[in-house]
């Protein structure tokens, strides 16, 4: 039996995700809070197939999300950089500086979706390093010792449903030694 947590930033746009395990979060909201409900709710589920979906901006550069709206501004994007930078996530944000709060995660999840605009992308300059999507994805998936999804491009969804549909652009799926082990083009799912 499968069981997903979902984690939604609420600058987000949109109503609440549906779900039974649904926690919003804001520019308030201390790193640490979702992480311990992530780990008392996978604790709990622990016989089961943990699924957690982080909803959240990702970040074009330091501090800037890459979306504003019910979709995207990628004709606003600014510079060479679509995303790379982590996701708008709680007071701290999710990125190479906060990852190692992560950590007490580690085998507990059995696969983390980040639905957020360009968290897989490279910025050109920042290869190995903060705006690197590529190492962030990367080193997201060893800290939990599982599976992480991530796209490189712009997603859309409807706010009214939370509903994100397909993914958008090259979407890469990170093993948990860091390393892709799956690449796909806009899948459904």
């Amino acid at each position: 039996m499968m069981q997903m947590l979902i984690v939604r930033d609420v600058r987000l746009e949109g109503s609440k995700p549906k779900g039974n395990e649904v926690l919003e979060v804001d520019a308030s909201t201390p790193i640490s809070w979702p992480i311990a409900w992530i780990l008392s709710r996978a604790k709990f589920y622990n016989s089961q197939y943990v699924w957690l979906k982080i909803l959240a901006h990702g970040y074009e550069t330091p501090g800037l999300p890459l979306a504003t709206g019910f979709s995207t501004r990628t004709e606003s994007m600014q510079g060479n950089s679509q995303g790379g930078y982590g996701i708008q996530f709680c007071n701290e944000g999710l990125n190479l500086h906060t990852i190692h709060k992560f950590r007490v995660l580690f085998e507990w999840l059995d696969w983390t979706d980040l639905y957020s605009c360009g968290t897989a992308f490279i910025t050109p300059g920042h290869e190995g390093r903060y705006g690197d999507g590529n190492t962030f994805c990367s080193r997201l998936a060893q800290t939990l010792g599982s599976p992480v999804r991530a796209s490189t491009a712009a997603q859309h969804y409807d706010p009214k449903g939370m509903d994100f549909g397909a993914w958008e652009g090259t979407v890469l799926t990170y093993g948990p030694k860091g390393n892709v082990i799956n690449l796909e083009y806009n899948p459904k799912t």
